[in-house]
């Protein structure tokens, strides 16, 4: 059975996340600042979209039923929320260099298996 994913669901598994270090040195924003919403798509496990000056992370039900899984796909998107606030993010290759040596750092806390990151 996979866990029910609302956008109050996945606001409450990002605050959590911001709580443990890297990503509570980021400066990430509260989950009020952030529009969450669940898409059906089998495509992708999640985006992030930064649209009028407000970020939009839309988290694939379809990919996302696991806790673990949840939590590492918050986190990869964190790593390019950092990246994007922090203005560093590559445009071109969002998976670049700078984004896998933030990524190794999250993962090696949280004990996400990096080949999945």
């Amino acid at each position: 059975m996979t866990i029910p994913l609302t956008p109050d669901t996945l606001a409450s598994a990002w605050d959590y996340i911001c709580t443990i270090p890297p990503l509570s040195e980021w400066n990430l924003p509260d989950s009020e600042e952030i529009t969450f919403r669940v898409v059906k798509t089998k495509k992708i496990y999640a985006q992030l979209s930064y649209i009028r000056k407000k970020y939009l992370v839309e988290v694939s039900e379809a990919k996302c039923g696991r806790h673990e899984t949840l939590l590492s796909t918050l986190a990869h998107e964190a790593c390019h929320m950092h990246q994007h606030s922090a203005c560093f993010m590559n445009k071109r290759n969002s998976h670049d260099k700078a984004f896998w040596l933030l990524a190794d750092e999250v993962c090696r806390v949280h004990e996400f298996d990096r080949k999945l990151f």
